[in-house]
Parts: structure tokens; C-alpha cells; sequence
């Protein structure tokens, strides 16, 4: 039965009969012994996902189950449409033999291995026992992985998402499985950032608020953006649509919200509510609800924007399109109409700006701090509404506000003890019953303390209305004309300030004071009226005013006159003066405006028809020398004026002002000179060919003139100034099928340029192009135009230009030949297609040359691959072949006359080739110098170097070789040199680092073609030691002669030793010229080369080895001994090839004298001395000394001594 063990399992069995599964039956008998038991003791159920939920691929999901017994279990999913108990193949095995408590957490793959948009159930089986499995009592959903949502109503009339009507049985991730409610969308998905609900065109009820929380953050819920194809959100009469309570950036884009009480809705003054934050509520339809479009009364709503939407018809009393409290929200672009109450924002963060805004009870309210700003207002019984009662700003700034019973009302209150501030600034206002008022609140007795300063106030009733004002409350810096019935009105006030203003009347009182108004500072004004009085001043309002240095001026009209004071007509200022005491220093007379009624000759606006604003171009600004410039008072002026120029003295005028002060009187401080008498100028044009009246390739809809000097802002932004006429199709001007087109100018004050746009792109055809110079058009100090160019001020600018297709430019072909390894100027060839029009061409390289280089210049850095496209200014390019090489080379380029800003392909050329054919050209061989060192005993046939020889024709042109030849340096035949460049050494004899240590050669070599270079090799001889005796040393340098058995001659270096033919030693008896035998032994002592004789026993050589006594003579004969091939230098002279002799000079003392002890040549009683010290002593005794035993016996006995006795007192 379904319903065992089925119950809650927090619940206790209770008394359920064995084998109960461990849970409770539903029903009466669950948990008693009534109920129906378990089908076994082994059970395993399956606790989720169990049916109705909904997964996306990616997710992971809690598989959980139970069982009665310990065993691990496998999962599966398997296909709920196609499932079969006991027969289905699983779509896959989900987890094998998972020894868990219950549960197994899941990724849904989004391989592909499950199938998305399609229905599931999970399979749990034991793998012990008796393997018990269970499977979810009902299907799952598991949809794909993206993130979009679909929504749809039951209908499919005007679909753009969906394929079917929604049903909330659908998963809502395919269009063609569309839910039907927006809540059961949300409540059944897990949605994250970046997810889209796409909402189809339909109705959709909503019983129950859709609230967005933390959960639903970063999603975005879009319709169709179609108004034909409306996503409609009903209410149905009450609730609310959308409540925002902890949802952040979320967006809610192109629905339609109706039938609520509060269509967007989040709050928390006094119930709290998480924050919401970056939300986004653009391009909506808010219509029809009761109470409010959208309700914002939240701290928490940071950085909120409203933007796009149309809101209206939200219009039982007292219902708001929008209503911003405390949050910080930009509201913007909106359409907003036919409510009670339009666009309301209260507190510092609410920006109103660039809404259009009509037909409202209030149009737009700003409260506390926001801000309203460049909005279009109008036809609206209260256009904005401003108000502060707090410390801070609330402004209005920059909006058009017209055909409103009252245009602005701004009003202030100090219920918190502060000076609140609040501020009209820079509206253009006009055609409403009032024009401006300023109050205080009606909730408290408080004092207006406003300011409405650098507005346009024009066609209204009334211009400006005070009441109730204070020391705080200002007017300056306005133009307020062509008001109908009255210009300003103060009204039960006191301590306002009205300055600078110029205020202009048709008909009717340009300044009205009444009700007990007092202490009034009125200065630096023009006020001037054609029928009407100039100032009007109540009786009750008589008391410490504070009116000087204005302009007071009445038209001609019988009715018009300088004041009113009290019933006191006075019709001059002299009268004024008297009779008030006040404007002492005030001034009468004609203030010189530009040009009031503008370049439309309209002034303000007219309401016949549809009405036209001519309040645009109408100019109040002073011209040169008027009486209105430096007259005024410095210290009750404003810094800037009504154009945020700053207060200028005219060095053409004198100042007037209050101590010598400059400040002009009115809204407008004169900017020029009332010395100039230089009229401005067109000098040039964009294109070009508008001024100089040629053709024009290609679109054109904006045309930018450009002046010899700034001039007047007003005059350059207004259309009527300017004239542009299509011939038509016949190219003729002045015929029926001329037109006229629209030009809207731009201009920045101080810019020498003027842009004039067209809504469209011109046809082609013929222009004329007109600047009204004649009537308009002025500079600072107010000359007009010199259109003509004829040097006077004054003249129309009148230019005829034609446009016409822009053909595709050209690039043409270029095939040149150059001579090798010379940089030559290549001209590039293009046009930019069109024969009656002279476009600025551009060349673009677009790739570079295999075999050289390119540069802008002769000589120049070389164009690299990363410069590419490299872009001319002319058709010049230098190119330099590949050095010494005649491969021909090409590259490739295209042109362009768009000035290389452009995409269009229409101005690119297709590519063009440069074919550059090299001309070979010889090239001599370049020699390298170079600098070698030799050994100064180096053998014959050594090479000394190899002359390095660079000739690039060697590679370039088949067959050159080259010769070499030493053509200098070479006197003395030492070198000789191979045609491979090898110099070398032939007669090494020759070298003699003391005779000539270094030999510079010169060395030629030349080409096949007889072209030839020369360099220097210069040979430094490295010194050499020749092979010479070093020393010859005596019995082991012993100083006697008493014997001799010894000789050692060691050579300074290693030499080689020729021993054939008897050897290089010869020693001699010098007395009988008889040779000695030597016995000779070679050995080389720290790298040298040593030579020990011994003598062999013959007639002068005992039987010990001895020299007999007398002189002997020893040679080394230069022929037998050398080194490096050069043969002994004997006399040690520097110069090789002489025998060395050692003995010929005594002092050599190579004698042999037995008995000579200290080897001085003779035999005397020192040596006696000696000998007697060693006589009949033998070896071993320490003063036994062998040069005394002449038989060698080991002994000095009386043998030895009888031949010393025979040799005493000998001598040599």
C-alpha cells in the first residue's frame, strides 16, 4: 500500500507490528499494532529528490535515503518516460557501492550524458542481503545548463520567445517548455547572477507579490521590448507587482506593470527590509495602478537607475508614476504622464534628468536635496514643484518648462531649524500662467530663502511671483520678457535681493511690490516696459528699500511710465528720484540690445497653431558703447552673469559703475570692445570645397565654418541664421523644385567654429549655403558678420558647393628598374576616383618589399613589418635594394581618400604592386686591414696571415674571382702572398726584430672587372731569443784551478744539437794546438738546454779526467747548434751564424795550474797555506781538499806535494 512507511520520519514507529521499516504508516494506524507491516525486515526507501523538483545540469543535489540494514548501495537515474520496474536500463549508474549515512552528493553532468529539458527518477538498491531498492514515488526534472528562462501565458498570439503556452509543469529552461507564473518560475529554480527570465507576450494575473530577495540577485526579467507585444503583470486591482527586499542588481526591462496598488515596490521606514542595490528598472510600461507606479521608501536602495520607461494613467488622487524617498536613484529618459503626481524625489541621492514629463496633475517634485534637471516639462497644472527643509540644496537646473499653470514653485521651511536653500537656475520657461514662484510652506511660518537666478522666463502671465520671502531669498541673473500681464511680483516679503536681472515688458508692470513688503535691494537691473509702469510700489510697501544703479526706462506708449508709488504716477526718472529718494545713481535711456526678437525675428513664444518657441535665438545682450556697460554696482553683483561669463571691464568705455566699478547693469556682461571696429569672418570650411565653392565626394551632413574670432553664442546657435538650398534635381537654384534644408547648429561660447548638421545625410546635387551676416551674426562687441568679405560689418556669406558620388580611389601599378644598391624615390601612382573633385589622398604601404627596405626619407629610419599599414601624406617612398644583390623586389600598397579614419570600403582602393627590377651593378672587393705579431724566429713557409677580401659579387655575379698582390713593404722579399690571400713567410733569415721590428705590407686586391681595394697588414716581430751560450761554467763554478775534470755550458733556450761530424764542441791545448776529446753529456735544466763535459784521458788528460796544466780554448761551432732553424748567434751580437769561443780572453781564466787554490794564475804562498792546511789529510777529514790530491788516491801525501812543490811560485 502506498501508505506504509511513509510517514514523517522524525516520527516514532510507536507500536507498529515487526517488521515495521523503521518508519511510520500514514493514517489512523500509523504508529499503532494495527498498522500493516513492512513488506520486509530489509528495506531501503529513497527520501529525494522524490518528485515535482527541478535541477539544472551543473548542479549538485542531495540524494538521500534510508534503510533497515547495514549495506552499501548503488544508485541510478533512470528515464521517467520510458521507466519499467525490474526491466528499465538505467540512462547511467549514478554511484557504485557507496558506503554512506544516507546520503550521496550529485553533479549533474552537462556532457550530454544526461539528456536536458527532460524528466527523471533516482534508483537506491542494497547490494547485500536481498539487495531491496526503491525509486522516487514521482518524476524530477533536470533541465540544461544556461541561463535562460522562459515564460509564457496561455496564449501564443504576438510570441517572440516561446513555441507553446507556458504550464508550470514545464521546466522553463527551453522556449518550448515555457512556465506560466513568474513566481512558480522562481520559487522552482535555483537562480544565480547572470540569469535571464524571457517573459512572452501575454497577460499574466498575479495573485501574489513577486518578491525578489538575496536568492534572486544578478537575474534580469525581460519582455518582448515591442510595444505591440506587451509582457503584461495584472494586479487585478490591489497588492503589489514587484517588492524588492534584498534583491541586488537585478534588472526589469521592457514589461508592463498595471493593475496594483504599487506596481515596483520596496520599503523600510518602518518595517525593516534587507537592502536592494544596482537595480535596474528600464524601457517598461508602469500604467494604471492605484496608488503608486513605483515606490521607493528605502535607505537601502543604492544606486538604483529608472530609465526608459513610459509611466502613466497612474491617476486616482494622489497617485504617484513616481515616488522616490531616501534612496539614491537616477531617474531618467522616462515618459511620465496623465498622474497625479509625475516624478517625485525626495532626499540627497534622487537625480531627475532628461525625463519628458506632461499632462500631470504635478509634473515633477523635488524635495530636500534631489535634483531635477534637463527635463522637458509641460501642460501640467504644476510643472516642478521644488522644496527644502533642510540643510543642503535642492535644485532645478536646466529644464524646459511650458504651458503649465505654473511652471516653477519653489518654497522653503525651517521646521528643523536650519537655512534650507533651494534653487531655479538656468530653466527656459514660458507660456504658463506663472512663470516662477517662490513662497514659504504653507505647514510653517517661515520665510522663503530661494534663489532663482540665470533663468529664461519669456511669454508667461506673470514671470516671476515672491511672496513671503528673506535676507536669503535672491533674483538675479534672469531675463524675464515679453511676460503678458507682469514681470516680477514680491508679495509680502522683505530683505530680497533682486540684481542683475534684465527685465523686459511689453505691456504691464515689470516690478510689482506690495503687501507690506520692505527693505527690497534692487540693483544693476534694466527694467523697461513699452506700456506698463517700471516699478509699481504699493503703499503698504514704501519702507527701507535699497534701489540704485538701474536702468529704468518706458516705452512711448501715454500708459507707460517710470513708477507707481503708491497712487503717485511718475513719468520720468528725475520724478522717481525726487519723489521715492531711491535710484540716486540710476540712469534712463536706450540699453542697446543685440537684437531682441533673434535671427527668427520672433519674440518668445507664440501660441497660434501648434505654438513656436522663438525665445531661442532672442538676444538681450548689450552692444558696443551701450549706456548699460560698467554703470552698476560691484558689491551687490554676482561673480558671473547669465552665461557664466565672468564681469569684464570694456576699455572702450569709462567706468560709471560704483566707485569706479565695471560691472554691466542686466543679466548680460559685455564681453567685447566698444573700440572694435574689426567685423568676424569665415576664413575656412570643412570640407574645404563649401568655402572655396567646389564638389564634394561622398556623404556630408555636417558642415563646420571656421571664424576669424569667437562670436555671439546666441546668434551662432540659432537656425534661423543660416540657409541651406537644394537645387533639386535639375541642379538649377531658383525654380520650383528647390528645397530648403534643416540645419542645426553648435557652438561653444569662445570657439572660432560652428558646426552646422543635418537631420540626414544630403542628396547629390548642387548647395547654396547662406549665414545671414546682413542681420545677424555678431561678434563680442556686437559687429556683425562680414559675409561678403567686403571689410565691412554687415554682409551675407554665400557659398555654392556641389555634392557628389564618392567613387572608390585607384592605385595603379608601378614597374621600375634601378641600379643595385642605390636608394631611389619611387612615386606612387593613385587617384582618388572622382575627376571633378580634388580629395585628399592617402597612400597606404601594406606590405614590404622581400629584397630592401622602404623609408619615408632619403636616407631615413627603416619602415618596419609592425608600422604597417603604413600611411603617406604623399605618393613619395624610398626604397633601397637589398645591399649587393640584383634580386628583383616588389611590394604593395593602396589609397584612400577618407582621410584614414574610415571603415568604408568605398574609400580604399584595391592593392596596387611596385615591381622593382635591380640592375647589377660591379662592386669592388673591400680589404680589411689587419695586425698580426710573429716570432721573430719563425720558419720558412709559416702563414703569417689571411688577408680578408669582401666582395659581394662573389655571390652576386656568376664567376668573378679575385687576386691578391702585395704591392708595398715588401723591398726585402721576406713575404710572398697566394691568390687565395694567404701571406707568407719566405725568407725568415730576414727578420731581425733589432734591425726592424714591425713591416707594414700593402696589399691589393682586385676583381674579374679590374675593380680593386687595398689594406694595410701590418706584421709586429715578436723578440726572439737566439740560440746563444749562456755561460760556460768550471768545475761546478768551483774558483780553483788545481784541477779540472769538468766543464758545463748551458745555452739560453732549448736548441737543438747537431752531433754528426764530431759534434759542436772543439776544446784545444792552446800552447800546443792539439785537440782535447770530450765526452759529453745533454740534459735541458729549467727549459734550457745544458751540455756537461767531461775529457777523455789522452796527452793533455790524465788517467783521473784531469786537464793537464795550461791554457785551453773551447768553441761551439754556430753550425751544429740552432733553434728554430737559425743557427747560433756565437758572439751574442743579435745577429745569428758566428761560432762561440770561450777561453781566448784571460779573463775567461779556462786554464789548469796544480797547486793554483783561489784560481788567480799562479802558485803562491797562499796557496801554500792552503795546501799545507790539507797535506796528509784524506777523505773524510774536513780538511782534506781534493784539488790538492793530484793522483786522485784519496789522500794529500807526499807525492801531491812534490807537484805542488814543482809548481810553486808559478804563474800564467
Amino acid at each position: 500500500a502506498p501508505t506504509i512507511d511513509q510517514g514523517d520520519p522524525s516520527f516514532a514507529v510507536g507500536g507498529e507490528p515487526s517488521p515495521n521499516g523503521g518508519r511510520i504508516n500514514l493514517g489512523v494506524y500509523g504508529g499503532t499494532a494495527e498498522a500493516t507491516r513492512s513488506a520486509s525486515e530489509e528495506l531501503v526507501q529513497l527520501l529525494s529528490p522524490n518528485g515535482f523538483d527541478r535541477y539544472s545540469a551543473g548542479d549538485t543535489i542531495a540524494i538521500t535515503w534510508r534503510s533497515t540494514f547495514e549495506s552499501p548501495v548503488d544508485l541510478f537515474l533512470y528515464d521517467a518516460a520510458t521507466y519499467q520496474p525490474g526491466t528499465s536500463t538505467p540512462v547511467l549508474q549514478i554511484a557504485d557501492d557507496v558506503i554512506a549515512d544516507g546520503v550521496f552528493d550529485w553533479t549533474i553532468p552537462g556532457d550530454g550524458s544526461v539528456i536536458p529539458d527532460n524528466r527523471y527518477l533516482i534508483g537506491v538498491q542494497a547490494v547485500s542481503g536481498n539487495q531491496p531498492s526503491d525509486i522516487s514515488n514521482h518524476p524530477f526534472m533536470i533541465a540544461n545548463g544556461g541561463n535562460a528562462y522562459y515564460l509564457n501565458d496561455a496564449s501564443l498570439n504576438g510570441d517572440v520567445y516561446t513555441s507553446v503556452i507556458g504550464d508550470d509543469s514545464n521546466i522553463g529552461k527551453s522556449p518550448d517548455q515555457p512556465m506560466a507564473t513568474l513566481n512558480a518560475l522562481i520559487r522552482n529554480h535555483n537562480l544565480t547572477p547572470g540569469d535571464v527570465i524571457y517573459v512572452d507576450t501575454g497577460i499574466y494575473p498575479l495573485t501574489y507579490t513577486v518578491v525578489l530577495g538575496g536568492e534572486q540577485s544578478g537575474i534580469r526579467i525581460q519582455g518582448p521590448g515591442d510595444p505591440t507585444h506587451a509582457a503584461v503583470f495584472d494586479g487585478q486591482g490591489s497588492g503589489t507587482g514587484f517588492h524588492f527586499d534584498g534583491a541586488d542588481d537585478v534588472t526589469l526591462a521592457n514589461l508592463s506593470i498595471t493593475g496594483f496598488a504599487n506596481g515596483i515596490y520596496a520599503y523600510n521606514s518602518y518595517v525593516p527590509s534587507p537592502d536592494s542595490e544596482r537595480v535596474r528598472i528600464i524601457n517598461n510600461q508602469i500604467y494604471g495602478n492605484t496608488e503608486k507606479g513605483i515606490y521607493l521608501r528605502h535607505s537601502g536602495a543604492i544606486d538604483w537607475s529608472i530609465e526608459g520607461n513610459r509611466i502613466y494613467d497612474n491617476s486616482i488622487s494622489g497617485a504617484y508614476g513616481i515616488n522616490v524617498f531616501e534612496a539614491e536613484v537616477e531617474i531618467r529618459n522616462n515618459v511620465v504622464f496623465g498622474n497625479s503626481y509625475g516624478i517625485f524625489g525626495n532626499l540627497t541621492g534622487v537625480l531627475i534628468e532628461q525625463n519628458s514629463v506632461f499632462n500631470n496633475v504635478n509634473g515633477i517634485g523635488v524635495y530636500n536635496n534631489a535634483s531635477a534637471q534637463n527635463n522637458l516639462v509641460y501642460d501640467n497644472t504644476t510643472g516642478i514643484i521644488g522644496y527644502s527643509e533642510r540643510t543642503g540644496l535642492t535644485s532645478i537646473h536646466s529644464n524646459e518648462v511650458f504651458g503649465n499653470v505654473v511652471g516653477i514653485d519653489v518654497s522653503t521651511d525651517n521646521v528643523y531649524g536650519t537655512t534650507p536653500q533651494i534653487a531655479a537656475r538656468d530653466n527656459r520657461v514660458f507660456d504658463n500662467q506663472i512663470g516662477v514662484r517662490g513662497n514659504k510652506s504653507n505647514r510653517y511660518q517661515a520665510r522663503f530663502t530661494g534663489k532663482i537666478y540665470e533663468n529664461y522666463i519669456y511669454s508667461n502671465s506673470v514671470g516671476i511671483e515672491l511672496s513671503n520671502t528673506s535676507q536669503a531669498a535672491s533674483v538675479y541673473d534672469n531675463l524675464i520678457y515679453a511676460n503678458t500681464n507682469l514681470g516680477l511680483k514680491l508679495v509680502a516679503g522683505d530683505l530680497a535681493s533682486i540684481v542683475n536681472n534684465t527685465i523686459v515688458q511689453n505691456v504691464g508692470d515689470v516690478v510689482r511690490i506690495e503687501g507690506a513688503t520692505d527693505h527690497l535691494i534692487v540693483k544693476n537691473n534694466i527694467l523697461l516696459t513699452e506700456s506698463g509702469n517700471v516699478l509699481n510700489v504699493a503703499s503698504d510697501s514704501f519702507v527701507g528699500h535699497a534701489f540704485d544703479y538701474n536702468l529704468l526706462q518706458q516705452g512711448t506708449d501715454p500708459n507707460a511710465h517710470i513708477g507707481l508709488w503708491g497712487t503717485t504716477v511718475l513719468d520720468s526718472l528725475s520724478e522717481w528720484q525726487t519723489t521715492t529718494g531711491l535710484d540716486a545713481n540710476s540712469l534712463t535711456g536706450d540699453p542697446g540690445f543685440l537684437d531682441i526678437d533673434g535671427a527668427d525675428n520672433i519674440l518668445g513664444y507664440i501660441a497660434d497653431g501648434a505654438g513656436y518657441d522663438g525665445g531661442l535665438d532672442d538676444n538681450f545682450v548689450l552692444t558696443a558703447n551701450s549706456i548699460a556697460i560698467d554703470r552698476g554696482d560691484t558689491a551687490s553683483a554676482p561673480l558671473f552673469d547669465i552665461l557664466g561669463n565672468a564681469r569684464v571691464d570694456d576699455p572702450g568705455i569709462i567706468n560709471g559703475g560704483a566707485d569706479g566699478g565695471f560691472v554691466d547693469l542686466g543679466a548680460y556682461e559685455f564681453q567685447g570692445n566698444s573700440n572694435d571696429s574689426t567685423p568676424p569672418v569665415i576664413i575656412a570650411a570643412t570640407p574645404e570645397p563649401v568655402h572655396s565653392g567646389g564638389s564634394i565626394a561622398g556623404t556630408l551632413d555636417q558642415i563646420v565654418l571656421i571664424l576669424s574670432e569667437a562670436i555671439n553664442e546666441i546668434d551662432a546657435n540659432a537656425p534661423a541664421a543660416y540657409s541651406l538650398l537644394f537645387s533639386g534635381p535639375d541642379g538649377v537654384f531658383g525654380n520650383l523644385d528647390d528645397s530648403l534644408v534643416e540645419l542645426w547648429p553648435s557652438y561653444e561660447a569662445g570657439a572660432t567654429t560652428i558646426a552646422l548638421s543635418t537631420t540626414e545625410p544630403l542628396q547629390f546635387g548642387s548647395y547654396r549655403l547662406t549665414l545671414f551676416g546682413s542681420t545677424t551674426l555678431h561678434d563680442a562687441s556686437g559687429l556683425r558678420l562680414d559675409g561678403d568679405g567686403d571689410g565691412t560689418a554687415g554682409g551675407d556669406y554665400v557659398r555654392e558647393f556641389s555634392l557628389e558620388a564618392d567613387f572608390p580611389p585607384t592605385a595603379s601599378d608601378v614597374v621600375m628598374t634601378i641600379d643595385e644598391d642605390v636608394e631611389t624615390l619611387i612615386n606612387l601612382v593613385g587617384d582618388d576616383g572622382n575627376p571633378d573633385v580634388d580629395q585628399d589622398l592617402i597612400f597606404e604601404i601594406t606590405s614590404l618589399p622581400e629584397h630592401g627596405t622602404l623609408s619615408r626619407t632619403a636616407g631615413g629610419t627603416t619602415v618596419t613589418a609592425e608600422q604597417l599599414p603604413l600611411r603617406l601624406t604623399s605618393s613619395q617612398i624610398f626604397f633601397k635594394s637589398a645591399a649587393n644583390t640584383h634580386q628583383s623586389s616588389q611590394f604593395t600598397f593602396q589609397t584612400r581618400d577618407d582621410g584614414g579614419q574610415g571603415v568604408d570600403p568605398n574609400h580604399l582602393s584595391n592593392p596596387a604592386t611596385v615591381s622593382i627590377a635591380i640592375a647589377p651593378v660591379n662592386d669592388s672587393p673591400v680589404v680589411q686591414d689587419a695586425s698580426v705579431e710573429l716570432g721573430e724566429l719563425s720558419h720558412f713557409g709559416i702563414t703569417v696571415a689571411t688577408i680578408s677580401a669582401d666582395d659581394p659579387d662573389l655571390m652576386d655575379v656568376a664567376g668573378d674571382t679575385l687576386t691578391y698582390a702585395i704591392v708595398d713593404g715588401n723591398q726585402d722579399g721576406i713575404f710572398q702572398i697566394t691568390q687565395t690571400g694567404r701571406v707568407v713567410l719566405v725568407a725568415p733569415e730576414k727578420l731581425d726584430y733589432e734591425v726592424q721590428s714591425t713591416h707594414q705590407l700593402t696589399v691589393q686586391v682586385t676583381d674579374l672587372a679590374g675593380a680593386s681595394d687595398t689594406g694595410t697588414l701590418t706584421v709586429t716581430l715578436l723578440d726572439e731569443a737566439e740560440a746563444q751560450v749562456e755561460e760556460v761554467v768550471i768545475n761546478g763554478d768551483a774558483s780553483y784551478r788545481s784541477q779540472i775534470d769538468q766543464l758545463t755550458v748551458r745555452f739560453n733556450r732549448l736548441v737543438e744539437i747537431d752531433f754528426a761530424i764530431g759534434g759542436p764542441f772543439r776544446l784545444v791545448h792552446l800552447a800546443s794546438g792539439d785537440a782535447v776529446d770530450l765526452l759529453i753529456q745533454m740534459s735541458i735544466v729549467e727549459n734550457k738546454t745544458v751540455a756537461d763535459i767531461r775529457f777523455r784521458t789522452g796527452t793533455h788528460v790524465d788517467s783521473n779526467g784531469n786537464l793537464a796544466d795550461g791554457r785551453y780554448e773551447l768553441s761551439v761551432l754556430q753550425s751544429r747548434v740552432s733553434a728554430e732553424g737559425f743557427p747560433l748567434d756565437g758572439n751574442r751580437d743579435g745577429t745569428v751564424g758566428d761560432d762561440f769561443v770561450f777561453g781566448a780572453d784571460q779573463a775567461d781564466q779556462f786554464f789548469r795550474l796544480f797547486g793554483d787554490s783561489d784560481g788567480d794564475g799562479d802558485v803562491d804562498a797562499q796557496d801554500y797555506g792552503q795546501f799545507g792546511l790539507s797535506f796528509l789529510k784524506s777523505e773524510g777529514d774536513a780538511n782534506y781538499n781534493p784539488a790538492f790530491d793530484y793522483d786522485q788516491d784519496g789522500d794529500v801525501d807526499g807525492q801531491d806535494y812534490g807537484r805542488f812543490e814543482a809548481n810553486f811560485l808559478k804563474h800564467f
